[in-house]
C-alpha cells in the first residue's frame, strides 16, 4: 500500500565511465593472468578423447553451454539486471554415400526448439551443393558465424534486426575454383505455418580467405527480396502485409588474433495497404580486434542502426575475449551508448563451453 509519508526509494548508486573502467581492467588483467600459452596436442587429454569417440565424417556432435549475465552500471530501471541460460545446443551434422549430407541443431533455450534441420547433395566432382530444410538465411556474414566464434556476446544490432534468420525453404550453392561462392535461396518464413505468399528470394556473393597484407580476407554481398513476415525485421510489433528489399555488404580481415571486419545493411519496405508511407532502416558496425596475449584479444566495435519508425542510435562496444582452453571462451562486453537511444552503461558477460 502506498504511504505518502514513506521516503522513495533511493536510485542504485551508478559507477562512473571511468571508475568502471578502472574496474574491468582490473578484472581483466587478472583473468588473463590466470591464462598460459595454448595447449599442445595432447595436454588436454580429456578434450581429445571426447572428439575422438564423437567425430567421425559419417557422424560428429557438437554442443554448445552459454551463460550470460548483463550488469546495469547506471540506474537503468528498463533493463533489469539479470543471469540468463543463452544457449543450450546439441548437434548432429556428418556425410553419408553419394554425395548426401546433414545438419541438425535443437536449442532446449528456444521454441520451437529444432533450430536447424538441413539436407543438402554435392554429386561428386561437382561445384554445385542444392540444400533444403530450415536454416540460416545466406545474408550478412556475422549471422552465418556460429553463435560460438562471433567476436562480442550478441551480434550487431543492425544484424539482429534486419537478417531474416532461420527460414524453411531450398538454397543452391555453386563454389568457383578461384574461391568466389555464389549462393541463392528461396525460402517461405521461420515456420511450419506459412503461406504461398510469404516468400523470399536471396542471392549472396562471396570471396573467403584471400591473402592481404599478410592475413586472410573474406568478402560478401547479399539481397534479400521477399513479401509479408518472411522479410519483416525481427522485433517489429503488428505484423507486416507487403513488400521488402534488405541489401547487405560485409568484409572480415584477419591475421591470428589481429582482426578488421565491417557489416552493413539497409532495408526497405512498402506495405500493401494505400497510402501507407514506406518504411527505411539501415546501420552497420565498424570492429577492431588486436592480441594481448596468445590466448585473449580486446576489441572495440562501433555499432549504428537506424531502426524502423525509430531514431538514429550510436553505440561503442569494448570486449575483451579469453580461450582458457580450446573448448571453453570467456567474453567481456562493455557497452558504452554515444546518445540518449542506445541504453545505458552496461556490462555483459558470456561464459560458454562448446565443441
Amino acid at each position: 500500500m502506498f504511504d505518502p509519508d514513506r521516503p522513495a526509494r533511493a536510485p542504485r548508486p551508478s559507477l562512473s565511465p571511468l571508475r568502471c573502467g578502472v574496474l574491468v581492467a582490473a578484472a581483466l588483467s587478472s583473468l588473463t593472468s590466470f591464462v598460459g600459452p595454448r595447449p599442445a596436442l595432447g595436454q588436454e587429454p580429456l578434450l581429445e578423447a571426447l572428439r575422438a569417440r564423437t567425430s567421425s565424417e559419417a557422424v560428429t556432435l557438437g554442443m554448445l553451454l552459454q551463460v550470460v549475465g548483463s550488469l546495469g552500471l547506471e540506474d537503468d530501471p528498463g533493463t533489469p539486471d539479470r543471469f540468463e541460460v543463452a544457449n543450450a545446443r546439441l548437434s548432429l551434422r556428418g556425410r553419408l554415400d553419394g554425395g548426401w549430407s546433414y545438419f541438425v541443431q535443437t536449442a532446449f533455450t528456444s521454441s520451437p526448439a529444432l533450430l536447424d534441420l538441413r539436407i543438402a547433395y554435392a554429386p561428386a566432382g561437382s561445384p554445385v551443393t542444392v540444400s533444403v530444410g530450415r536454416f540460416k538465411t545466406p545474408l550478412s556474414r556475422e549471422f552465418l558465424t556460429a553463435a560460438s566464434a562471433i567476436d562480442f556476446v550478441d551480434r550487431s544490432r543492425v544484424v539482429r534486426a534486419f537478417a531474416p534468420g532461420r527460414q524453411v525453404g531450398a538454397a543452391v550453392e555453386l563454389t568457383a575454383a578461384d574461391g568466389w561462392r555464389l549462393s541463392t535461396g528461396l525460402f517461405s518464413g521461420a515456420d511450419q505455418n506459412h503461406s504461398a505468399s510469404r516468400a523470399l528470394g536471396l542471392l549472396r556473393l562471396e570471396r573467403e580467405q584471400m591473402s592481404v597484407a599478410g592475413g586472410r580476407l573474406s568478402v560478401g554481398a547479399s539481397a534479400a527480396f521477399g513479401d509479408d513476415g518472411a522479410v519483416l525485421p525481427r522485433g517489429v510489433e503488428g505484423g507486416f502485409a507487403g513488400s521488402g528489399r534488405i541489401f547487405q555488404g560485409d568484409l572480415r580481415w584477419t591475421r591470428g588474433l589481429w582482426l578488421v571486419a565491417s557489416d552493413v545493411l539497409s532495408g526497405r519496405f512498402d506495405p500493401a495497404e494505400p497510402g501507407a508511407p514506406t518504411r527505411t532502416g539501415r546501420g552497420g558496425h565498424i570492429t577492431v580486434g588486436l592480441p594481448v596475449s596468445e590466448r585473449s584479444q580486446a576489441l572495440v566495435r562501433v555499432d549504428r542502426i537506424e531502426p524502423l519508425g525509430g531514431p538514429t542510435s550510436d553505440l561503442i562496444v569494448l570486449g575483451w575475449n579469453v580461450w582458457p582452453t580450446a573448448a571453453t571462451e570467456v567474453q567481456i562486453n562493455w557497452l558504452a551508448p554515444l546518445d540518449e537511444h542506445a541504453g545505458r552503461h552496461r556490462l555483459v558477460v558470456n561464459v560458454q563451453i562448446g565443441f
